[in-house]
Order: structure tokens, then sequence, then C-alpha cells
């Protein structure tokens, strides 16, 4: 393979245009398949084992990633492109006013405004590498007619990739495995305390000592220092206060707008299935796992790993497995990435191998903003924290959505938010 792609380079560095050559190698032994292909600064070898995965030889990163990029997009562009949608709350632009709801609340989430913040702060040799990739979906995308689902939604047109849409893919990702929505305990310990002030008993209590109960540290905790500093605290303080009290109290804090808003927040997200999953999580767990075995106990003295990130399994597969070769980056390595986003996540090179495992953290907090009226902000309003009014600053969206009228790429609907369709997909709102 690689003295077939040294045999091609005298006849193509003489050209003036960024144009090389792509060896596609069949894994049985038929005909080499030669592209020229632009945009590649050297030729490339690409060959399929027996099992349809990659393997790429290149000579520099450029061309390594390129191909990487043209070989996803070969592969998955529709998922490709419906992932960067989800996350930039595009989504309606393909699949019709269905997708509105999850569009309207995606962009409020921001991923796409916080992968366009990633874009400038990622390393410059990460930079190189994401503009190579997208440079290899486009050049596909250019070279090819588009797969047969662009057909089915009547579009025939492709918004170029973009490094962006490889950061806010993987920024999509992230989001799906630390997101937690736990507005509903909330809601829940306020339906108590009202059913208890209805019913003459203590909601709070019954919330805390039987739904949420929680048990202190057991004397026997194998841990040596788990009840190690324990202090006393003075009676009366609000310390001292028993679960049901305090969660009375926090509650009582919060005012019933702040819990409408909460409601209605959490009816929009049952809404939209990717933070449907946030408000139930022990209904939906995503957990991971990963073992080794040493050496030790090999048959033949390496080491194994086994690791389930336990991602979705769906079709086509989350993950897309893929061999990436270049002697002269030092990068040989082997194992699985996310299409629509360049190197290889899970996988082994020469040395290591590696896997992931996912670590389920409350990393999202719902707190009650005190909203004020401020002449000084662009909206007009401020929220207040430690006493500073911090200006809220509208961001104002279009939200287009295919109509489905019967002919190709025919312009998109458009709605400001308040006159969407959102919550109906049977009618249809004018501009």
């Amino acid at each position: 393979m690689t003295k077939l792609s040294q045999a091609l380079r005298p006849s193509l560095l003489g050209l003036l245009v960024a144009l090389a050559t792509v060896l596609v190698l069949p894994a049985a032994a038929a005909p080499t398949a030669r592209i020229d292909v632009a945009g590649l600064s050297m030729p490339v070898t690409v060959t399929r084992d027996s099992n349809g995965i990659p393997h790429v030889y290149a000579d520099s990163e450029h061309d390594l990633y390129f191909m990487q990029g043209w070989i996803h997009a070969e592969d998955r562009l529709f998922q490709m492109d419906l992932s960067r949608r989800q996350a930039s709350g595009t989504l309606a632009e393909l699949l019709g006013a269905a997708a509105l709801s999850s569009d309207v609340e995606l962009r409020t989430v921001g991923l796409r405004r916080a992968a366009e913040r990633s874009a400038g702060a990622v390393s410059s040799a990460a930079q190189s590498h994401l503009a190579a990739y997208a440079e290899g979906v486009n050049a596909w995308v250019a070279a090819h007619p588009l797969p047969p689902e662009y057909a089915a939604l009547e579009i025939t047109s492709f918004s170029p990739w973009t490094p962006v849409d490889s950061l806010v893919i993987a920024k999509l990702i992230a989001f799906s495995l630390s997101f937690d929505l736990d507005v509903e305990t909330t809601l829940t310990l306020a339906a108590y305390q009202a059913a208890g002030a209805v019913g003459g008993f203590d909601g709070a209590a019954l919330f805390s000592a039987d739904l949420w109960r929680s048990a202190p540290f057991d004397p026997a905790s194998t841990v040596p220092d788990a009840t190690a500093g324990a202090s006393t605290v003075a009676a009366g303080s609000s310390a001292s206060a028993s679960p049901s009290t305090a969660l009375a109290r926090a509650v009582s804090r919060l005012s019933p707008a702040a819990l409408d808003l909460a409601r209605d927040y959490a009816e929009r997200a049952r809404r939209v299935p990717l933070l449907a999953r946030a408000l139930h999580p022990a209904e939906d767990f995503q957990g991971s796992n990963e073992w080794a075995v040493s050496g030790v106990h090999t048959a033949d003295g390496r080491p194994l790993l086994a690791n389930d990130p336990h991602l979705a399994l769906g079709t086509p597969a989350t993950f897309h497995q893929i061999h990436l070769r270049c002697p002269a980056c030092r990068v040989d390595v082997h194992g699985s990435g996310f299409p629509g986003t360049p190197y290889v996540i899970l996988g082994q090179n020469r040395r290591i191998i590696w896997g992931a495992t996912t670590n389920p953290l409350d990393v999202t907090d719902v707190y009650q903003e005190q909203v004020v009226p401020d002449a000084a902000s662009p909206s007009g309003l401020s929220t207040v924290y430690q006493g500073q009014q911090e200006p809220i600053i509208p961001l104002p969206e279009v939200f287009r959505y295919n109509t489905f009228d019967g002919a190709p790429d025919t312009p998109t609907r458009s709605c400001r938010r308040t006159r969407c369709p959102t919550w109906s997909t049977r009618r249809r709102a004018g501009s």
C-alpha cells in the first residue's frame, strides 16, 4: 500500500493546484480505485477490511484528518447533519415543525453559542485538525450526491460543514451524559406540602421520611474517616433543623411564580427526548464499565482492557470505527470516534489502550432569580446578584422549518418564538 502511494508522488507533486489522489483498496483483492480529490497535499491510501472498517494512511496531519472527514461523510453524513442540527437548534429546517420544540429548548441551553466560544479557545493544532476535517466533509459532499434521506425531505443542498459543527456535536455528547434537571423533586415536595396543609399532616416530613429518605453514615462504614470530625451543632441553629423542617423552609422561599415556571419548563422538557431523560434519571440510568487484566494473567503476557461506555445503541451507531496512520506525524491509532468530529476517542496505539466510563454527577442547579426593571439594560430587565443588578441580554432568534410542499429546496418558513407552531404540529403558522 505504501509503495503504491509513493509511486504516485512524482506526477502529482508537480501539479500547481492542490489536487491529490486517494487510493481506495477494498478488503478483497479487487482492482484499486483511484480518486482525484481537491484539497489533499499528497497521496493518501484508504483500505477497508472485511468488516468495512477504514484504514487511512497519510503523510501529513492535514491529509489524515481531511480523509477522516471524507470517510465520515461517506458513511454517516445524514447522521452528522442531524447531530449538529439537534445541538444547534436547527433540526426543524430538516424535519419540519414537529422539531421546533427541540430547537427552542436547545437554543435556550446554548450549546451552539458555547461551541462558537470554544472555537477560539482550543489549541492551534486542534483548530487545524478541525479545519482539515471540515474540508474533507465538504469535499466529499461536493463530489457525490446527497444520501437518499435528503430526497425524502425534499432537500437537495447541504450547508457546508464547519469546525464549530464538530465542536457542537462534542458538546451535545457531553451534555447528554451530564445534564440533570431536578425541578420535579422540588415540585413534588411542594405538592406534598400542599396536600399536608389540606389533610392536616406534615407533608415535608412525609416527603423526606418516605419518598426521599436519606440515612446517616453507618458506624460500620468501611471508609475509616467517614464519621470522623463530626461536630456538635448548637440547638436551635438552622443547621440543627430536621430534614423536613429544612426542606419546608427552603420551599417557603420560592415564589408561586417560580414554581409555576418550574412546572412549565418540566412540561416543555418532556416534549424533547434529549431533555426528558434528565427529569427521571433513575428510570433511564446511564452507567458504564471498564476492567483490565494484567499481562501476568494472559496467555501472551500482554494486558487486556474491556470497556463498555453504555452510550445509545442506535442505528446508525453512536461510534464510528477507524484506523488513522501517519508515520511522519507519529500517529498510529485504531479505535472509535464520533461521526462529525475528528480523532479516535476510545482505542489503542502501539503503546497503550484506553477507554472511558460515565460517572453521573449532579452538575446542574436550578435557582430562583430576582428580576427587576432596569432602564439601562438592553432588555429593560436585570437580575439581582449580591445586591448588584446584572443586565439580562436579549438574544433574538428566528426559527425556520421545512414545510414539505412537494417542491425541493423551497425556502423554509420562518417564525419567531412567540409565533412558532411549537406546541401543536397540526397547524402551520405564517411567517
